[in-house]
């Protein structure tokens, strides 16, 4: 991605505008809400960098694949087109960097079908240091592949075979932009793009298009002017700390998470309160990636801080280890469902596990026995087709109501000459009517569909009353005054 002095030239002119201006806390303009709400009430988003490089071969449709079984919420990819004009998806321009290629097979100079000759993970190795090179060979054939995957699945994709594959996941895809294209290069990347998007209905508003280049993004507004989701340039980026909007109109901004600007001991700036402000004013989201510099990078007090500073999503290189703290820690997926089974509540609770479980409220039998006496015998309603509950709400275990004697008599007497023949009679004692059995069926299952509503309500009213760990409260779906939403800004 963008190299070091970049990144380094790019946060020192920030904190210095940010440190100068009054601005940067309150813009002077007005709002500039993103233009979809499609990210709006998202919870936290395990975000995959190149699919999670210390866990997998980057950029791999293997690592894809893993990085989602494990838990992930979104995919991460950087995106080049060769010569042949297919956007491919790897990290480096030169292939020889993450494949056997030989060195300077720049991947803007070659073809899709040499390039899928080449083994992408050829040179990867994992950084806990388990295993060496443990799929060299898996792509050429010299070594069979992991049971369930193919020797395709290590060699390099396509961005067109990634949504084929991934057609409801959300996407950020980094086009890259350097000093080496020309004009005619950028927007023959942006036509691709376009093309890629209008062959793959329904992927304007889950992938993020972003780039280092302002160029690269401004041509692919053109080029896709329907296309919803972008992230921030480095350029407007910086001018954004000063007051200004960022274009095209972007969903959310993408820092690193600290950099050491000042000589130590000179403690690195963190970047998500520095940009949290404005970002909350627009309604952009914060997606983080780690700077390499924090050494407890990637662990549970790092992403613990995060998390508290506001930050929407991070971008790690270990979905194995993001995925394993937000299960422990509580912390829900995107739409607020339980991410691992240690996230359900116990039977009769519902929320969140450890922390956020609360009772199911019992619903008052007698209110609901008194509602079905009034009901006429025979009338229509469907009661076996109950609306299922929300998102996230978890059934509970239901008793059906008790039946007094005198009751049973009385649907006795009613029943006598209008008798129903259904499934629903086995196991009713002798004597007992046919049409006694169906009125309480109806009234159990009238419980238990009033009891859903009720949980669910509960539910709403708790998260709404008050902050769970996995939405903050105050989101706007307009994208304005909103606890989060917001634009991006520079990435590895």
């Amino acid at each position: 991605m963008l190299n070091r002095v970049t990144i380094a030239t790019f946060l020192a002119i920030l904190v210095g505008l940010f440190a100068t201006s009054t601005a940067t806390a309150v813009p002077n303009r007005p709002a500039s809400p993103p233009p979809t709400d499609y990210w709006q009430d998202m919870g936290f988003i395990l975000m995959a960098h190149q699919g999670g490089e210390w866990d997998f071969p980057p950029n791999t449709m293997f690592a894809y694949k893993q990085a989602m079984a494990l838990g992930a919420d979104m995919l991460d990819m950087d995106g080049w087109v060769t010569s042949d004009g297919e956007i491919v998806l790897t990290h480096d321009r030169d292939a020889f960097d993450n494949s056997n290629a030989p060195d300077d097979t720049f991947i803007t100079d070659t073809p899709l079908s040499q390039l899928k000759t080449y083994d992408f993970a050829y040179k990867w190795s994992p950084r806990d240091g388990s295993s060496t090179t443990p799929f060299k060979g898996v792509a050429t054939g010299d070594k069979s592949p992991p049971t369930g995957y193919t020797a395709a699945d290590f060699r390099i994709p396509t961005f067109g075979e990634v949504l084929a594959a991934f057609p409801d996941t959300p996407i950020n895809i980094e086009l890259k932009q350097t000093n080496g294209l020309t004009p005619e290069e950028i927007t023959d990347t942006a036509e691709k793009m376009a093309a890629i998007l209008a062959s793959h209905p329904g992927h304007d508003e889950n992938v993020i298009i972003n780039s280092f280049g302002q160029a690269m993004l401004e041509a692919v507004h053109v080029a896709r002017p329907e296309h919803k989701s972008f992230g921030g340039s480095l350029e407007k980026t910086v001018s954004y700390v000063t007051g200004s909007a960022i274009t095209p109109t972007p969903v959310a901004v993408e820092p690193p998470d600290l950099y050491q600007l000042a000589p130590s001991p000179a403690a690195p700036t963190r970047t998500v309160p520095l940009l949290k402000p404005i970002t909350d004013y627009d309604g952009y989201k914060i997606f983080v990636w780690g700077s390499d510099i924090d050494p407890e990078q990637d662990t549970p007090p790092f992403y613990a801080r995060l998390i508290a500073e506001g930050a929407d999503s991070y971008n790690t290189p270990s979905p194995t280890t993001l995925a394993a703290y937000l299960c422990t820690a509580g912390i829900a997926k995107p739409d607020g469902t339980p991410r691992c089974p240690g996230q359900v509540c116990p039977e009769g609770q519902t929320g969140i596990a450890p922390d956020n479980c609360v009772d199911v409220p019992a619903t008052a039998s007698k209110m609901v026995l008194d509602q079905g006496r009034k009901e006429p015998q025979g009338q229509a309603e469907d009661l076996g087709h109950r609306r299922p509950p929300g998102k996230g709400h978890r059934q509970a275990e239901v008793v059906q109501p008790a039946r007094d004697p005198a009751e049973v008599r009385q649907g006795h007497a009613q029943a006598q000459g209008h008798r129903h023949q259904d499934d629903h009679d086995q196991g009713l004692e002798e004597g007992q009517g046919q049409g006694e059995d169906h009125r309480h069926l109806r009234i159990s299952q009238e419980h238990r569909r009033l009891q859903d509503q009720e949980a669910l309500a509960l539910s709403l009213r708790l998260r709404s009353a008050r902050p769970s760990p996995w939405r903050r409260p105050g989101r706007s779906r307009s994208g304005r005054g909103g606890a989060s939403s917001r634009p991006r800004s520079a990435r590895p």
